[in-house]
C-alpha cells in the first residue's frame, strides 16, 4: 500500500453506497420550503420606513397650507404635498416589485429542485435555469393525435414515446390544450 491509498473497510464502502443512493438535497437554502411571506424583515421595513416619511410630508404640508387663504401661499405646500404622496406610492410599489422578485426567484428554485431531486423528464439548459424555462420533451403514443408534456394526465399509464423535431414538421401534430404541450 502506497501513501496515498487509503485503507478503506467495509464500513467505508457501506456508507458510501449509501450515501450515494440518498437524493441530493438543494444546494443552497430555499426560502420557499421554509417561509410564507415572499417578503423579507428588510423589505417591509425600508417601505414602512418610507411610508412613515411620506405620511409625514403630507401632514406638515396640511398643516402649514391650513392657515393659507391665498392661491399662492398654497402652491409652495400644494406641491409638497403631491411629493409626499410620491414618496408613499414609490414604497409601496418597491415593497411590491421585491415581493415579486422573491416569488419569482422561488419558483425558478421550484423547477430546478424538480429537476435535480425529482428527476422529472424534462431537460433544463444553462440558459433556462437562470431564467427558470424548462425545455418542453414532448411525447406521443400510436393513434395519438396530439402531442403531450410527460407529466400530462391523459398520457399518465400509457405507452409513450418521445417525439423528435423531424417527426414533429413531417406529421405536424397538434399540441394537447390540458398540458400546453
Amino acid at each position: 500500500m502506497s501513501s496515498v491509498e487509503l485503507a478503506v473497510g467495509p464500513t467505508t464502502r457501506r456508507r458510501a453506497a449509501e450515501r450515494a443512493t440518498i437524493t441530493p438535497r438543494p444546494a443552497r437554502r430555499r426560502r420557499y420550503l421554509t417561509e410564507s411571506t415572499p417578503w423579507r424583515r428588510t423589505h417591509t421595513g425600508r417601505a414602512v420606513v418610507f411610508a412613515v416619511v411620506g405620511v409625514a410630508v403630507l401632514v406638515v404640508c396640511w398643516v402649514k397650507v391650513s392657515g393659507k387663504t391665498t392661491l399662492r401661499a398654497q402652491q409652495g405646500w400644494a406641491i409638497g404635498s403631491l411629493i409626499g404622496v410620491t414618496i408613499v406610492c414609490l414604497a409601496a410599489g418597491a415593497w411590491l416589485l421585491a415581493g415579486l422578485r422573491e416569488v419569482r426567484l422561488g419558483r425558478r428554485q421550484l423547477l430546478i429542485d424538480i429537476v435535480a431531486v425529482i428527476g422529472q423528464p424534462t431537460a433544463v439548459t444553462a440558459a433556462g435555469a437562470r431564467r427558470g424555462a424548462v425545455a418542453a420533451v414532448l411525447v406521443s403514443g400510436p393513434n395519438m393525435t396530439l402531442m403531450h408534456r410527460p407529466d400530462c394526465p391523459i398520457v399518465r399509464g400509457k405507452p409513450v414515446a418521445v417525439v423528435s423535431p423531424a417527426e414533429i414538421e413531417a406529421r405536424s401534430p397538434g399540441r394537447c390544450g390540458m398540458c400546453a404541450g
